[in-house]
């Protein structure tokens, strides 16, 4: 089994007006969220779902995939979105804002 990684990934949100890129130590919640992801086992690819130009910047650099998306759209929306574009595909959807997850959850 492959998995498609999904990483919502917001600029601004609700909890912090540094949205995903809130620090988180010595990075940032994005960033812990992607490290934790390249742990997990058999994975095909991992993707950030976002429509900050900054955002998309950091994973170019961190060598990420990255699924534009529109700014005011609903996180059910973008499941929409994403599971249309990944059909018939194994997805794992890992919020930056649950950083205590570990990658053998």
């Amino acid at each position: 089994m492959k998995l498609n990684i999904i990483i919502p990934a917001l600029e601004k949100n609700k909890y912090s007006t540094s949205g995903d890129l809130a620090p988180w130590g010595d990075t940032t919640l994005l960033e812990w969220k992607i490290y934790q992801a390249k742990k997990i086992n058999n994975v095909n690819n991992i993707f950030v779902a976002t429509p900050s130009k900054k955002i998309k910047a950091l994973c170019k650099n961190l060598k990420i995939n990255v699924i534009s998306r529109k700014k005011n759209i609903s996180i059910s929306q973008l499941h929409y979105i994403v599971s249309k574009k990944f059909k018939n595909s194994y997805l794992l959807w890992l919020n930056p804002t649950s950083p205590f997850l570990s990658p053998k959850i």
